[in-house]
Formats: structure tokens, sequence, C-alpha cells
């Protein structure tokens, strides 16, 4: 999956290929991939904002 900041569409996160063996494994990788990359992005975000000196 390929994350974009809706304003900008800026890629936030690229997708990364993940491997299953077994059909019904598809959903659930699914779900962590999409969970891992948005905690991941706003780990990201956080902490460049954190770093932003105040006007």
């Amino acid at each position: 999956m390929t994350l974009t900041y809706p304003t900008t569409d800026q890629v936030i996160a690229d997708p990364a290929p993940v491997v299953v063996h077994n059909p019904e494994e598809v959903s659930q990788a699914a779900i962590g991939e999409i969970v891992d990359t948005v905690v991941d992005a706003t780990q990201v975000e956080a902490k460049a904002e954190s770093t932003e000196i105040p006007a």
C-alpha cells in the first residue's frame, strides 16, 4: 500500500511486498501492513513536528 498525504499527495510510505504461504493469511497480512504503515508514518510525522522551531 502507498500512503500519501491527502492535501499534497506527497508519498509518506512506499509499498513493500509481503509474502504469505496460505491464502487464509492474505487478509491478516494486509491488515498488518496497513497498521504498520500508518503507525510508522505517524511516528515519522510526530518526530518531524517535534524538531520544528516555533515562530
